[in-house]
């Protein structure tokens, strides 16, 4: 499977309205993807998630 991924160098902060935008654009498959990585700690959480350019109607979460 291919696909991208936000890599943190660092410490993951988050503030209070931190939305984060996952565009699924030619996907073709489910299936479990870690889509943020940090290396350092995280402080916070997303306030929401948007998924975009969905046809498939697929359903994400956050995994902390």
């Amino acid at each position: 499977m291919d696909f991208d991924q936000l890599v943190v160098g660092g410490s993951l902060i988050l503030g209070a309205g931190s939305v984060a935008v996952v565009d699924l654009a030619g996907l073709t498959t489910t299936g479990r993807v870690p889509v943020i990585r940090y290396t350092g700690g995280r402080s916070g959480t997303f306030a929401a998630l948007t998924l975009v350019n969905n046809p498939l109607g697929l359903a994400a979460s956050f995994d902390y």
